[in-house]
């Protein structure tokens, strides 16, 4: 079921699956892509059990444009809000990637309180931990902080995020990042710049949870074992990484990160290992 939310004059897609769910995973797409990059996550059947909301950030998909500018801090914010008024005080999971992960972490500034934290093709930052210092040298990721970059150069950089592309994704991929709107990649880019984020390492440290770290093997973008000895809380003492799958690891390997997903919540939500 599709629906709209409208926080602070933005008006915010979802898609809702399993209604009537006693536990919400909330779900945050990468930079300039949509909500229907996790289908194949949402529909698999290990999450039967679960409500699953797949949001399309503002400027993205069918959402609208925010009112102020687009900073970690402000995109925290207005889906802090959405998730909020969408969770029904009931158990909820956030899971995110790529930029969807930064997100995530800034949701946690705002009185949200989840189960459970789940981390896909992570790129948060912290401390010493900046995005330069993650990234890959050389990559195209570039094109995600520019309003109108060649085709070319968003194919390339596609064909980096993900190990096992096919021209049908490929043109998914390229729609979802025409869409965007509201000059959304320069002004992320611009807010970067201007350091308008938290420490979001700290701010997950801080929860208490056993965060769930997902990785690609292939990662061509983001460096895969980042996260492995900065103190995280990690479910089971491990940051899983996935063979042949790179950054956006659920395209990749849908079924083995929807097992996964499976689970970590059931060992949440019983505390009994899975």
């Amino acid at each position: 079921m599709d629906g709209v939310i409208r926080i602070n004059q933005t008006n915010l897609c979802y898609t809702e699956r399993h209604p009537t769910a006693d536990t919400t995973i909330f779900f945050f797409h990468g930079n300039s892509s949509s909500r229907h990059t996790w289908k194949k996550i949402v529909e698999n059947n290990c999450l039967r059990d679960y409500r699953t909301v797949t949001f399309d950030l503002p400027a993205h998909g069918e959402s609208g444009a925010m009112t102020t500018s687009y900073s970690l801090f402000n995109l925290g914010a207005i889906m802090a809000e959405a998730v909020s008024k969408l969770a029904r005080a009931r158990p909820m999971i956030l899971v995110g990637t790529s930029i969807g992960t930064n997100i995530v972490a800034e949701i946690l500034n705002y009185q949200v309180h989840p189960l459970g934290v789940v981390l896909i093709g992570p790129c948060i930052v912290g401390g010493h931990i900046t995005l330069d210092a993650i990234a890959y040298p050389d990559t195209k990721v570039g094109v995600c902080f520019i309003d109108s970059p060649q085709e070319s150069e968003i194919e390339a950089m596609f064909r980096q995020v993900v190990n096992r592309i096919d021209d049908s994704m490929l043109s998914e991929f390229l729609h979802d990042f025409k869409g965007v709107k509201d000059g959304f990649r320069s002004g992320l880019s611009r807010a970067l710049t201007d350091n308008e984020y938290s420490d979001e390492i700290d701010v997950l440290k801080k929860t208490g949870i056993p965060i769930s770290v997902i990785a690609g093997a292939a990662e061509e973008l983001i460096k895969p074992d980042y996260l492995d000895n900065v103190g995280l809380n990690l479910w089971r003492n491990v940051v899983y990484k996935i063979n042949n799958a790179g950054h956006w690891a659920h395209i990749d390997a849908p079924a083995y990160i929807s097992g996964l997903l499976r689970r970590y919540i059931e060992e949440r939500l019983t505390g009994t290992l899975f």
